[in-house]
């Protein structure tokens, strides 16, 4: 769960880019969202300071998901990031299996096995900062920071675009698992929970908040 500015997984605090993907990648979450946010974020692995714009999330603005993304075939000197904004409003208390990927022309979002929105701003292969935050549950680079309200149940990173067959059959498979949620009683508070997959990254500069727990794949 998190819940205020002190919950947060952050996997690499001052990162950089050598283990995350180049050219492709997809970013996987089952998420309910409790607060919307101007810039809210579910996994950022950028910066976005003013007219500095590199690198990408996996988020959400207003009460609907989004995908930002900055690569080399667009860079204006300094970075340009694209903001693709779903059409799904998302509810509080709902869980939603959300999908952004990138094959290298075309970004997508995908919201319960569903295309969502598709676009063709950005080309070319990513274009990473030198040092990035790297982190679950908060819109953050040097010079903002939006902590997010809500649940993550999984987060998967993946080095390739995923089709539009992977992610039905993902969303199928996890449905029956995350059901609506019942709000908890004013004043209870559950310990924070986080998991997630990157395939053959390392988790050993991932930090959690709590009782969070970390499931990963070598």
């Amino acid at each position: 769960m998190f819940s205020s500015g002190a919950h947060r997984a952050v996997i690499d605090s001052g990162a950089s880019s050598i283990a995350l993907p180049k050219k492709k990648f997809s970013a996987e979450a089952w998420v309910t969202i409790d607060k919307p946010l101007t810039w809210g974020a579910i996994i950022t692995a950028m910066q976005d300071n003013g007219g500095f714009e590199k690198g990408w999330l996996l988020g959400y603005k207003g009460n609907k998901f989004c995908l930002g993304l900055s690569t080399k075939g667009v860079d204006d000197g300094d970075g340009l990031m694209s903001y693709i904004v779903g059409k799904t409003s998302f509810n509080s208390g709902h869980w939603y299996h959300v999908v952004a990927t990138y094959d290298g022309k075309l970004s997508r979002i995908y919201v319960n096995g569903a295309l969502d929105v598709e676009s063709g701003a950005q080309h070319g292969e990513i274009n990473y900062p030198a040092n990035l935050y790297f982190e679950v549950g908060a819109y953050h680079d040097n010079d903002e920071n939006f902590p997010m309200t809500g649940w993550v149940s999984e987060l998967t990173l993946w080095r390739d675009a995923l089709t539009s067959e992977e992610v039905a059959a993902r969303y199928q498979a996890g449905e029956h698992l995350h059901p609506t949620m019942e709000p908890a009683p004013v004043g209870e508070r559950t310990a924070p929970q986080a998991s997630w997959i990157f395939g053959d990254a390392s988790m050993d500069n991932a930090h959690l908040d709590g009782d969070a727990k970390i499931h990963g794949e070598a």
